[in-house]
Order: structure tokens, then sequence, then C-alpha cells
């Protein structure tokens, strides 16, 4: 078998993601060490739960981390390894 022929039967279809796939892919990487910015709608993805029940439950938990000040964008916004640490304590699926 050529070289050519080996290449052409190694070729695969192309994969697309969908926006918050792609998104979930990049939050599954976080550690409690991460120093990313992350937002209501990316903790929701964490939690696998909806964007209303992070915003109007969760997030207001008295120890839940505190949101921090991000002048490049708006809405709240929470340093990703708090975030995390919170989460493993709270949630089995996590630890």
């Amino acid at each position: 078998m050529s070289e050519e022929e080996k290449k052409s039967k190694l070729k695969m279809d192309k994969i697309t993601l969908s926006p918050k796939t792609e998104r979930a892919i990049v939050l599954s990487q976080l550690t409690d060490k991460s120093s990313m910015l992350i937002d209501l709608n990316d903790i929701a993805i964490l939690l696998n739960c909806s964007y209303n029940t992070v915003q109007s439950s969760i997030s207001k938990k008295p120890d839940f981390p505190k949101p921090v000040e991000n002048v490049l964008d708006k809405g709240l916004h929470f340093r990703s390894a708090d975030v995390i640490k919170w989460i493993k304590r709270y949630t089995p699926r996590f630890r």
C-alpha cells in the first residue's frame, strides 16, 4: 500500500461542536488553582444546571464565592479556582 493510500484511509470526518460544548471542554480543564474568570453561564455549564438556577439560587448562597470586578466585561465574574473549590466541597460528583 502506497503512502498516499495510507493517508487517505486515515482521513476522518470533520466534527463540529456547538459553542456550549466547546466551552464545556475548556471548563472541564479548570482546577482549584486556575486563574481564569468565569461567569454565571460557565458555572451553569460546570454544574449542569440552568443559568436561572445559578443566578437566582446558587450564587446567592452565603458561602458561594463572591464576584470580582471585571472592567472588560459586564456581568458577574468569579475566580474559577474559588468556584471549583466550592463545587468540590458541596457537589459529590466533583470530589
